[in-house]
């Protein structure tokens, strides 16, 4: 089977959100990183080059492929933040995300549960 390439590193998720070269961007991510912090109660980790996770789970497919994937997350892109989560994982206090001014303009709408426009 391959091998996954996103994998936990122990890069700093500080060091990686201080590279972004676009001000706004950067203390965006920061207030991210400060929220996902908040609501997950996890700290964060370096996935891949670009992937900032918050907690594991173990998954194991019907085919018996199995491995570690964070429960949430996000990767600042040019354009938007991407979010990660998996299935069904739920915020535990979505209301955070949603009193933030602009921040749900920040996300896809189906990348924010619990919040108006996303998915429930």
């Amino acid at each position: 089977m391959a091998e996954l390439k996103t994998k936990p590193s122990e890069e700093s998720a500080v060091d990686f959100l201080n590279s972004i070269q676009d001000e706004e961007k950067r203390e965006d991510s920061f207030k991210l990183l400060e929220i996902f912090k908040e609501v997950t109660g996890e700290k964060p980790v370096m996935w891949g080059p670009s992937i900032i996770g918050f907690g594991t789970y173990h998954y194991t497919y019907a085919s018996g492929r199995e491995g570690d994937w964070m429960s949430t997350g996000f990767s600042p892109r040019k354009q938007k933040c991407l979010p990660q989560r998996r299935p069904p994982y739920r915020l535990q206090n979505p209301q955070k995300l949603s009193s933030r001014p602009g921040l749900k303009d920040s996300f896809p709408k189906s990348a924010l549960p619990g919040i108006s426009g996303g998915v429930r």
